[in-house]
Parts: structure tokens; C-alpha cells; sequence
């Protein structure tokens, strides 16, 4: 699939291809998600996956998470899972912004690349294979027994179960990466990363000093924060320091969301 795509991609006929693709290969394994004026479409090649875009349950969080993006952002989203932020960022940014998908998990980037491709997102999207964090180097990621939404890089024992056996993969500190790499520094970030929250936003130290973003919208896992040594005070300390105010974006189950602005910008 994954060079099938590429292919396409070379070809200069996606627009054409796309609807063959849509009416032969998979029709019944794309579904649409609809937020206000907004259209997005999503591969589905298992039940659990399909189950998570059908009873998509963050819709508050994503239409606050939209109403603050800009045509030209650069959109950083860690921990994209299958993107539904990317996707609907990806129309928001325009052909001016761009997109970033943090995914360190292979599975899912080979998802991300389709729904790239059926939204029509093109260069405006680009898939960054790793993960973010407090360190530059390796790291164990250990996926969910339950959801894809839940991997882990402590192994978890609650509900949302990690597998026995980790997978290697690749970490660096923001700041890191923008020095050793061509990813633009964002102006919007998201951020999903099960409890390292505050791991993710300390790698950002240098960023914050020369060219702080306008926006982070947040998921905290107050609970999950524990895993990594941190709380939801340190979290809430460390953005304060970086000098954003911090707006409750509200909850659903455990899970705080956050929007933290800089000067009401």
C-alpha cells in the first residue's frame, strides 16, 4: 500500500486514481468525518480502528482545537495516531501552513499515509517517524493490548493494557530536532502523548526562548503523568514558566485538555 501510494502520488494523475481507489479498491473501508464546514475521510482497515472514527469521542476538543488554527500555521501534531487532528488541520493551515504528524508506531504512520493521500493533503503533510521527548536517542514504545490510541512509552497495568514485548524506536527533544533536521518550527502544537506531556514540552526549552510557538493544546493525563515521575502541577508550572496562560479546554473521562496562549494572542 505504502508504495502503491508513493507511486500515485509521482504520477501527476492522484486526482483520477483517487476516485478508482475509492470506487474499486476499498470503498467500504473509508469513512467521513464531518466537523462544522469541514470534511475529512479515514482508512479503516480493522474494527477497532473503524470503531474509534464511527464513536469519535473528542469532538469538543477538536472543533476548540480548530477554531484557534490559521491559514499558514505550521502545525505540529504529537502523537498523531491516525490524525484526525492532522487531517482537519491539514484544510485548516491552507496550502500556505503545514502539517507535521509525530507517529513513532509503524502501523499507524502506514495509516497516516493513506489518509494523507484520500484527503488530498499532499506536501502539506509530512509524517515524522519518532517521538518526542526529554532526551535525544532510543526509546521503548509499548503499544496497547486494547486501542492504538493508548501506547505507552512506560509499559501500562490499568485498562488500556500494554503488550508484553516493546519496540525500539527513535526519540529526540524538540530542540534537537529542529537543529538536525528540515522540520520548521511550529506555531500551533498538539499534544497526545498518554502522560510525557511534561517530558515532550522540556524538550522544547530552546524553542520557547527564541521562537515560541502562539499555541499548545494539550491532552493531560494527571494519572498517567505519574508514570513518568512528573504531576499535573509540574506540567502547569513548566508552561507558566514558559510564559502561556493556561485555559481549561475541558474533560472527558480522566483527561484534561488544556489551551495554553501566550499574551492572549
Amino acid at each position: 500500500m505504502r508504495k502503491l501510494i508513493a507511486l500515485i502520488e509521482k504520477t501527476g494523475q492522484a486526482n483520477r486514481l483517487r476516485q478508482i481507489y475509492h470506487r474499486v479498491i476499498q470503498p467500504a473501508k473509508i469513512l467521513k468525518m464531518d466537523m462544522d464546514d469541514q470534511v475529512a475521510q479515514f482508512w479503516v482497515p480493522n474494527q477497532k480502528l473503524q470503531t474509534d472514527i464511527a464513536f469519535f469521542t473528542e469532538a469538543v476538543q477538536l472543533r476548540n482545537f480548530l477554531g484557534l488554527v490559521r491559514p499558514g500555521d505550521v502545525v505540529w501534531d504529537i502523537g498523531a495516531n491516525q490524525g484526525v487532528y492532522s487531517m482537519f488541520a491539514g484544510q485548516k493551515v491552507s496550502t500556505a501552513g503545514q502539517v507535521y504528524c509525530f507517529e513513532p508506531e509503524r502501523r499507524l504512520r502506514r495509516i497516516l499515509k493513506v489518509n494523507r493521500f484520500v484527503n488530498k493533503l499532499g506536501n502539506r503533510m509530512t509524517i515524522v517517524p519518532l517521538a518526542l521527548g526529554s532526551i535525544t536517542g532510543k526509546a521503548l514504545l509499548y503499544e496497547s493490548a486494547v486501542t492504538a490510541g493508548t501506547h505507552s512509552l512506560v509499559k501500562r497495568f490499568d485498562r488500556y493494557r500494554s503488550k508484553e514485548e516493546p519496540v525500539q524506536i527513535d526519540i529526540f527533544r524538540a530542540d534537537d530536532l529542529l537543529q538536525q533536521s528540515h522540520v520548521a518550527a511550529p506555531s500551533a502544537i498538539k499534544i497526545d502523548v498518554e502522560g510525557a506531556e511534561y517530558d515532550v514540552c522540556d524538550g522544547l526549552r530552546g524553542l520557547m526562548a527564541n521562537a515560541p510557538p502562539r499555541l499548545l493544546f494539550l491532552e493531560v493525563h494527571p494519572t498517567l503523568l505519574g508514570n513518568f515521575g512528573r504531576s499535573i502541577e509540574d506540567l502547569r508550572s513548566l508552561l507558566t514558566d514558559y510564559g502561556y496562560q493556561i485555559a481549561d479546554s475541558g474533560s472527558r473521562g480522566t483527561e484534561h485538555y488544556w489551551t495554553a496562549t501566550r499574551n492572549g494572542k
